[in-house]
Protein backbone atom coordinates (compact mmCIF):
# COMPACT_ATOMS: atom_id res chain seq x y z
CA UNK A 1 0.00 0.00 0.00
CA UNK A 2 1.39 3.33 -0.98
CA UNK A 3 2.01 5.65 1.63
CA UNK A 4 -0.24 8.13 0.58
CA UNK A 5 -2.93 6.07 0.96
CA UNK A 6 -2.14 4.09 3.95
CA UNK A 7 -2.14 7.43 5.49
CA UNK A 8 -5.26 8.51 4.24
CA UNK A 9 -6.74 5.12 5.32
CA UNK A 10 -5.83 5.65 9.01
CA UNK A 11 -6.81 9.50 9.57
CA UNK A 12 -4.05 11.04 7.23
CA UNK A 13 -2.40 11.67 10.94
CA UNK A 14 1.13 13.26 8.85
CA UNK A 15 0.16 14.14 5.29
CA UNK A 16 2.60 17.24 5.38
CA UNK A 17 5.42 14.07 5.23
CA UNK A 18 3.89 12.96 1.76
CA UNK A 19 4.09 16.46 0.42
CA UNK A 20 7.39 17.19 1.71
CA UNK A 21 8.42 13.97 -0.33
CA UNK A 22 6.32 14.40 -3.52
CA UNK A 23 8.19 17.94 -3.57
CA UNK A 24 11.57 16.24 -3.88
CA UNK A 25 11.66 13.02 -5.51
CA UNK A 26 15.33 12.80 -5.75
CA UNK A 27 15.62 13.41 -2.21
CA UNK A 28 15.55 10.78 0.37
CA UNK A 29 12.68 11.36 3.13
CA UNK A 30 13.02 8.84 5.85
CA UNK A 31 10.48 9.90 8.42
CA UNK A 32 7.78 8.57 5.81
CA UNK A 33 8.20 5.24 6.90
CA UNK A 34 8.46 6.01 9.91
CA UNK A 35 5.06 8.36 9.95
CA UNK A 36 3.35 5.52 8.64
CA UNK A 37 4.20 3.39 11.40
CA UNK A 38 3.07 6.07 13.85
CA UNK A 39 0.11 6.26 12.72
CA UNK A 40 -0.77 2.77 12.90
CA UNK A 41 0.50 2.55 16.29
CA UNK A 42 -1.53 5.54 17.25
CA UNK A 43 -4.80 3.48 15.68
CA UNK A 44 -3.82 0.77 17.76
CA UNK A 45 -3.58 2.14 21.10
CA UNK A 46 -6.93 3.29 21.14
CA UNK A 47 -7.94 -0.22 21.54
CA UNK A 48 -5.63 -1.83 23.21
CA UNK A 49 -3.32 -1.43 26.82
CA UNK A 50 -1.63 1.72 27.39
CA UNK A 51 1.51 1.24 27.06
CA UNK A 52 2.97 3.66 24.14
CA UNK A 53 6.39 4.43 24.78
CA UNK A 54 7.74 0.37 24.07
CA UNK A 55 5.99 0.53 21.13
CA UNK A 56 7.40 4.07 19.83
CA UNK A 57 8.40 3.02 15.98
CA UNK A 58 11.00 6.81 16.77
CA UNK A 59 12.56 4.23 19.71
CA UNK A 60 12.98 1.85 16.82
CA UNK A 61 14.06 3.12 13.80
CA UNK A 62 17.19 4.35 13.45
CA UNK A 63 15.66 7.46 11.66
CA UNK A 64 16.01 10.37 14.55
CA UNK A 65 18.15 13.41 14.76
CA UNK A 66 20.28 14.06 18.07
CA UNK A 67 20.77 17.74 19.38
CA UNK A 68 23.84 19.15 21.12
CA UNK A 69 23.52 19.38 24.62
CA UNK A 70 19.92 17.12 24.70
CA UNK A 71 21.74 13.69 24.94
CA UNK A 72 19.15 11.76 26.53
CA UNK A 73 16.70 12.96 23.74
CA UNK A 74 15.78 11.72 20.15
CA UNK A 75 13.86 14.00 17.99
CA UNK A 76 11.43 13.45 15.15
CA UNK A 77 8.89 15.67 12.79
CA UNK A 78 5.96 16.23 14.48
CA UNK A 79 3.18 14.81 13.36
CA UNK A 80 -0.65 15.36 13.16
CA UNK A 81 -1.66 14.82 16.82
CA UNK A 82 1.45 16.42 18.33
CA UNK A 83 0.74 19.73 15.62
CA UNK A 84 -2.53 19.80 17.37
CA UNK A 85 -1.26 19.64 20.99
CA UNK A 86 1.09 22.49 20.38
CA UNK A 87 -1.51 24.47 18.77
CA UNK A 88 0.21 24.49 15.54
CA UNK A 89 -3.32 23.72 13.89
CA UNK A 90 -6.86 23.34 14.93
CA UNK A 91 -8.24 20.85 17.59
CA UNK A 92 -11.14 19.74 15.21
CA UNK A 93 -8.79 19.37 11.99
CA UNK A 94 -8.99 15.98 10.68
CA UNK A 95 -6.12 15.80 8.53
CA UNK A 96 -3.18 18.16 7.09
CA UNK A 97 -4.68 20.25 3.89
CA UNK A 98 -2.99 23.17 2.38
CA UNK A 99 -5.06 25.73 4.19
CA UNK A 100 -4.55 24.39 7.59
CA UNK A 101 -0.64 23.50 7.64
CA UNK A 102 0.97 25.63 9.77
CA UNK A 103 4.01 27.68 7.72
CA UNK A 104 7.32 28.58 9.83
CA UNK A 105 8.53 32.13 9.67
CA UNK A 106 11.11 34.21 11.14
CA UNK A 107 9.00 35.30 14.18
CA UNK A 108 8.46 31.79 15.71
CA UNK A 109 12.17 31.33 15.42
CA UNK A 110 13.27 31.57 19.67
CA UNK A 111 16.57 31.20 21.40
CA UNK A 112 18.93 29.14 20.11
CA UNK A 113 19.22 25.77 21.48
CA UNK A 114 22.27 23.50 19.82
CA UNK A 115 23.47 22.26 16.51
CA UNK A 116 21.98 18.33 15.11
CA UNK A 117 24.97 16.42 16.38
CA UNK A 118 23.32 12.81 15.04
CA UNK A 119 21.44 12.05 12.17
CA UNK A 120 21.00 12.25 8.16
CA UNK A 121 24.24 13.15 6.76
CA UNK A 122 22.20 16.61 5.14
CA UNK A 123 20.89 17.87 8.68
CA UNK A 124 23.88 17.26 10.49
CA UNK A 125 25.22 20.68 11.35
CA UNK A 126 21.79 21.93 11.54
CA UNK A 127 20.83 25.22 13.84
CA UNK A 128 18.06 24.24 16.21
CA UNK A 129 15.78 26.97 17.62
CA UNK A 130 13.27 27.00 20.44
CA UNK A 131 10.02 27.88 18.85
CA UNK A 132 8.72 31.00 20.00
CA UNK A 133 5.36 30.37 21.33
CA UNK A 134 6.65 27.57 23.46
CA UNK A 135 9.78 29.27 24.72
CA UNK A 136 10.80 27.01 27.69
CA UNK A 137 9.86 23.85 26.22
CA UNK A 138 12.55 21.68 24.94
CA UNK A 139 10.16 19.05 23.49
CA UNK A 140 9.47 21.42 20.55
CA UNK A 141 11.63 22.97 18.60
CA UNK A 142 12.42 24.35 14.67
CA UNK A 143 15.59 23.21 13.04
CA UNK A 144 17.03 24.67 9.97
CA UNK A 145 16.70 22.05 7.18
CA UNK A 146 18.38 22.26 3.97
CA UNK A 147 14.80 22.80 2.54
CA UNK A 148 13.75 24.85 4.87
CA UNK A 149 12.11 25.30 8.69
CA UNK A 150 10.75 22.27 10.29
CA UNK A 151 9.15 21.53 13.77
CA UNK A 152 10.47 18.66 15.37
CA UNK A 153 9.31 16.97 18.73
CA UNK A 154 11.25 15.23 21.36
CA UNK A 155 11.40 11.62 23.31
CA UNK A 156 12.92 10.44 26.23
CA UNK A 157 14.16 6.75 25.37
CA UNK A 158 14.26 5.15 28.90
CA UNK A 159 13.61 1.55 28.85
CA UNK A 160 14.43 -0.25 32.54
CA UNK A 161 15.79 -3.69 32.70
CA UNK A 162 13.99 -6.31 35.30
CA UNK A 163 15.14 -5.64 38.45
CA UNK A 164 15.47 -1.59 38.09
CA UNK A 165 13.78 1.25 40.25
CA UNK A 166 11.57 3.36 39.09
CA UNK A 167 13.04 5.62 40.61
CA UNK A 168 15.75 5.69 37.16
CA UNK A 169 12.89 6.69 35.24
CA UNK A 170 12.06 9.85 37.64
CA UNK A 171 15.81 11.04 37.77
CA UNK A 172 15.84 10.75 33.98
CA UNK A 173 13.12 13.15 34.01
CA UNK A 174 14.22 15.67 36.33
CA UNK A 175 11.06 14.25 38.73
CA UNK A 176 9.96 15.42 41.15
CA UNK A 177 12.04 18.45 41.29
CA UNK A 178 10.70 19.13 37.79
CA UNK A 179 7.42 18.58 37.83
CA UNK A 180 5.06 20.75 36.15
CA UNK A 181 1.90 18.82 35.95
CA UNK A 182 0.50 16.04 36.95
CA UNK A 183 -2.81 15.04 35.18
CA UNK A 184 -4.98 11.69 35.16
CA UNK A 185 -6.50 10.76 31.66
CA UNK A 186 -9.21 7.87 30.75
CA UNK A 187 -8.81 5.94 28.08
CA UNK A 188 -6.20 8.01 26.50
CA UNK A 189 -8.17 10.66 26.11
CA UNK A 190 -8.28 13.97 26.94
CA UNK A 191 -7.22 15.50 30.51
CA UNK A 192 -9.97 15.04 33.30
CA UNK A 193 -8.29 16.69 36.14
CA UNK A 194 -4.95 18.08 37.61
CA UNK A 195 -3.41 16.57 41.24
CA UNK A 196 -1.48 19.02 43.64
CA UNK A 197 -0.46 19.50 46.87
CA UNK A 198 0.03 16.53 49.24
CA UNK A 199 -2.11 14.25 46.98
CA UNK A 200 1.11 15.04 44.49
CA UNK A 201 3.16 14.06 47.01
CA UNK A 202 1.31 10.40 48.33
CA UNK A 203 1.63 9.67 44.54
CA UNK A 204 5.61 9.93 43.90
CA UNK A 205 5.98 8.54 47.38
CA UNK A 206 3.62 4.83 46.24
CA UNK A 207 5.17 5.35 42.71
CA UNK A 208 8.95 5.40 44.05
CA UNK A 209 11.25 2.83 45.02
CA UNK A 210 9.55 -0.16 43.13
CA UNK A 211 11.41 -3.10 41.62
CA UNK A 212 10.81 -3.71 38.00
CA UNK A 213 9.07 -7.42 37.91
CA UNK A 214 8.79 -7.35 33.89
CA UNK A 215 6.53 -7.88 30.88
CA UNK A 216 5.78 -11.34 32.66
CA UNK A 217 4.62 -10.69 35.84
CA UNK A 218 2.35 -8.50 34.26
CA UNK A 219 0.99 -11.54 32.36
CA UNK A 220 0.19 -13.95 35.44
CA UNK A 221 -1.57 -11.81 36.61
CA UNK A 222 -3.65 -11.21 34.08
CA UNK A 223 -3.68 -14.90 33.63
CA UNK A 224 -4.58 -15.14 37.44
CA UNK A 225 -7.39 -12.51 37.18
CA UNK A 226 -9.19 -15.02 34.27
CA UNK A 227 -8.88 -17.62 36.36
CA UNK A 228 -10.12 -15.57 39.19
CA UNK A 229 -13.11 -14.23 36.87
CA UNK A 230 -14.26 -16.99 34.93
CA UNK A 231 -13.47 -20.03 37.06
CA UNK A 232 -11.68 -21.40 33.75
CA UNK A 233 -8.01 -22.23 32.23
CA UNK A 234 -9.19 -20.72 28.80
CA UNK A 235 -6.76 -18.26 29.38
CA UNK A 236 -3.06 -19.26 30.83
CA UNK A 237 -0.03 -18.26 31.22
CA UNK A 238 2.61 -20.43 28.87
CA UNK A 239 5.91 -20.47 31.03
CA UNK A 240 8.02 -21.53 27.63
CA UNK A 241 6.75 -18.85 25.94
CA UNK A 242 6.53 -16.24 28.63
CA UNK A 243 3.26 -14.97 27.54
CA UNK A 244 -0.69 -15.40 28.09
CA UNK A 245 -1.82 -18.03 25.52
CA UNK A 246 -5.68 -18.99 24.15
CA UNK A 247 -6.25 -22.51 25.54
CA UNK A 248 -9.94 -21.93 23.38
CA UNK A 249 -10.81 -20.29 20.28
CA UNK A 250 -13.80 -18.80 20.22
CA UNK A 251 -16.43 -17.45 22.67
CA UNK A 252 -15.34 -18.24 26.95
CA UNK A 253 -18.60 -19.78 28.60
CA UNK A 254 -18.89 -18.95 32.36
CA UNK A 255 -21.46 -18.65 35.18
CA UNK A 256 -22.16 -15.14 35.77
CA UNK A 257 -23.14 -13.04 38.29
CA UNK A 258 -26.78 -14.76 38.53
CA UNK A 259 -25.84 -17.97 38.84
CA UNK A 260 -26.51 -18.75 34.87
CA UNK A 261 -24.13 -20.30 32.19
CA UNK A 262 -23.12 -17.78 29.68
CA UNK A 263 -20.72 -17.20 26.18
CA UNK A 264 -18.83 -14.19 26.54
CA UNK A 265 -16.12 -12.69 23.85
CA UNK A 266 -12.88 -14.69 22.98
CA UNK A 267 -10.64 -14.84 25.80
CA UNK A 268 -8.33 -12.56 25.08
CA UNK A 269 -10.76 -10.20 24.33
CA UNK A 270 -11.88 -10.68 28.33
CA UNK A 271 -8.85 -10.65 29.53
CA UNK A 272 -8.20 -7.45 27.88
CA UNK A 273 -11.41 -5.91 29.26
CA UNK A 274 -11.06 -7.10 32.98
CA UNK A 275 -7.20 -5.98 33.23
CA UNK A 276 -8.50 -2.54 31.73
CA UNK A 277 -11.34 -2.06 34.23
CA UNK A 278 -10.73 1.47 35.91
CA UNK A 279 -7.45 1.57 34.52
CA UNK A 280 -6.03 5.07 34.07
CA UNK A 281 -2.95 7.12 33.11
CA UNK A 282 -1.13 9.84 34.80
CA UNK A 283 0.62 12.31 32.90
CA UNK A 284 3.57 13.78 34.37
CA UNK A 285 4.91 17.32 32.83
CA UNK A 286 8.69 18.29 33.21
CA UNK A 287 9.04 22.04 33.48
CA UNK A 288 10.99 21.71 29.75
CA UNK A 289 7.74 20.21 27.91
CA UNK A 290 8.56 16.18 28.53
CA UNK A 291 5.78 13.91 29.62
CA UNK A 292 6.52 10.63 31.16
CA UNK A 293 3.18 8.58 30.87
CA UNK A 294 2.50 6.09 33.55
CA UNK A 295 -0.11 3.51 33.10
CA UNK A 296 -2.25 2.23 36.37
CA UNK A 297 -4.03 -1.13 36.54
CA UNK A 298 -5.88 -1.57 39.35
CA UNK A 299 -7.57 -4.75 38.38
CA UNK A 300 -4.38 -6.46 38.97
CA UNK A 301 -2.31 -3.75 41.18
CA UNK A 302 0.58 -2.45 39.22
CA UNK A 303 1.86 0.39 37.33
CA UNK A 304 3.95 0.48 33.86
CA UNK A 305 6.32 3.18 33.39
CA UNK A 306 8.97 1.81 30.89
CA UNK A 307 8.82 -0.97 33.37
CA UNK A 308 5.99 -3.17 35.23
CA UNK A 309 5.62 -2.09 38.95
CA UNK A 310 3.64 -4.08 41.59
CA UNK A 311 1.08 -2.13 44.38
CA UNK A 312 0.33 -3.50 47.42
CA UNK A 313 -4.09 -3.54 48.07
CA UNK A 314 -3.41 -0.42 50.53
CA UNK A 315 -1.56 1.51 47.64
CA UNK A 316 -4.08 0.65 45.22
CA UNK A 317 -6.87 1.69 47.58
CA UNK A 318 -5.35 5.15 47.83
CA UNK A 319 -4.09 5.96 44.40
CA UNK A 320 -7.79 4.69 43.61
CA UNK A 321 -8.87 7.28 45.48
CA UNK A 322 -6.94 10.20 44.70
CA UNK A 323 -7.66 9.00 40.58
CA UNK A 324 -11.24 9.27 41.56
CA UNK A 325 -11.66 5.83 40.20
CA UNK A 326 -14.31 4.37 43.03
Amino acid sequence: MKNEILLDAIGKIDEELVFAAEKSKKKKFPFIKWAAAAAIFAVIIFGAEIKPFEHNPLVQSEQFIKIEGFENVIYGPILFEERKEFGIIGEDEIGLTEENRYEITEKDIGEFMGTVVEGEEDIIGSRVYHFTKYPDSDKICIIETPEGFESYVGYIPVQLEIGESSDSVFEIFGFPESLEKMEVRYSWGKTVFEINGEERERVFEILSGKENLGPEEESRRKAELFFETYGNEDYVFDENEGKCVEKVKGPVTYVDQNGEKVSGGSPSVLSRKLFLEKSCSIILVSEDGFELHVSYYPAVEMFWARGYFSLSEAETETLNKIFKLE
